[in-house]
């Protein structure tokens, strides 16, 4: 369970390698992020009146986990926020740590270990918030060079929308347009707006949420990269097409190591599938690909849907903001569920913040505890 992984990493018993010891480990600036999985895939199972707080784990031998107590999840900024959880028995976990190639040593080619827990080394630079010169989502000040992808909708009770994308795709204030080309479920309503179908102004961004530059030696913390652009009232847009594409939001505590997820990045025809392969704890992002480092921490992981010979990256440019849902097939979930968004990725990885938080924050910022988030306007 990944909200278990966050727990571990960030309130339990791991909190010490990530906060004190970590770089007893790899040479600091060495580092690009920190991830944390499961050592053996773990399969979910409902006990009956328990399925809510009881969780099976099958690695050799039945583990269990139980939650103890609920914490306030609201806080999405400083040390992140978890459920508390009740182990019976430890599963076994494995800690992932990225080294830039530029400064990787003969001596992250072996594994070692902290406490019983695997550490392992790989070759990861930085990763890029993906930006392209397509025309999906743009930022009118940037030009075309700085553009990426539409996440959703979210609409208040008193009829007003914004659109959701990332922090790094449309800056505060900044006057936002949006390309005519319609796929299915990812159409966007603009044809003869301005009489530039290929290209209509369609808000303003007026809330904005970016991480700070803190330097990697600093603890995990939560940040997000987001911003809601307002939709202008001459954009067409019909309630019933809103009703239409309503998402159930997936909760952190849902989600599971290999679970299959999907997203659909502007100038893609098709969805990408990928699957939940550890949590974040800390990952250092080129958003603007522009030099200026970002430090985050506290997002999915995601992964190639199986292990692959060849090295190639899972998200590429014009995918910041993509919505991050689970497989159609997913066998607890035939909604397709809101799960996250895309920030950005590397060589081998794509980085998402969990939809919860996103969430959470459109609330605060628009002040409506009844906001709705649909894929499509």
């Amino acid at each position: 369970m990944i909200d278990y992984l966050r727990y571990v990493a960030f309130q339990g018993w791991l909190r010490s390698f990530f906060n004190d010891v970590l770089y007893t480990y790899v040479d600091r600036g060495a580092t690009t992020g920190q991830h944390l999985s499961f050592e053996v895939s773990p399969r979910v199972t409902h006990d009956g009146t328990r399925s809510r707080n009881r969780f099976w784990y099958s690695d050799g031998e039945a583990r269990y986990l139980r939650i103890d107590q609920q914490h306030d999840l609201s806080t999405l900024a400083g040390t992140p926020a978890t459920f508390r959880y009740i182990e019976d028995q430890r599963p076994r976990l494995r800690i992932l740590i990225d080294v830039d190639p530029e400064y990787w040593h003969a001596r992250y080619d072996e594994n070692t270990s902290f406490e019983g827990t695997v550490v392992q080394y790989r070759r990861s630079g930085p990763a890029r918030g993906h930006l392209s010169s397509g025309d999906r989502i743009v930022d009118q000040a940037k030009g075309k060079q700085g553009c990426g992808t539409l996440c959703g909708v979210v609409s208040a009770r008193d009829g007003r929308c914004w659109g959701l994308t990332c922090g790094h795709v449309a800056a505060l204030n900044a006057r936002v347009c949006a390309s005519d080309q319609r796929r299915d479920g990812w159409r966007i309503w603009l044809r003869s707006l301005l009489g530039r179908p290929d290209l209509a102004d369609l808000g303003i961004a007026t809330h904005f949420a970016r991480p700070g530059s803190h330097a990697s030696i600093s603890a995990p913390y939560s940040a997000l990269d987001a911003s809601l652009i307002e939709i202008g009232t001459h954009v067409p847009r019909g309630r019933g097409r809103i009703d239409a594409g309503e998402a159930d939001i997936a909760a952190i505590s849902t989600l599971s190591q290999d679970d299959l997820v999907q997203f659909r990045g502007s100038g893609r025809t098709r969805d990408t599938l990928a699957r939940i392969s550890a949590i974040t704890v800390r990952k250092s992002i080129d958003l603007g690909s522009d030099g200026e480092m970002s430090y985050m921490g506290d997002m999915l992981m995601l992964g190639h849907r199986q292990p692959m010979y060849i090295q190639q990256p899972v998200s590429r440019a014009g995918d910041s903001g993509a919505a991050v849902r689970l497989h159609k097939r997913h066998p607890r979930d035939e909604r397709m569920s809101w799960c996250g968004m895309i920030i950005g990725g590397d060589q081998t990885a794509a980085y998402a913040t969990y939809a919860e938080h996103l969430w959470g924050w459109a609330m605060a910022e628009t002040g409506d505890q009844e906001i709705r988030f649909s894929y499509e306007l």
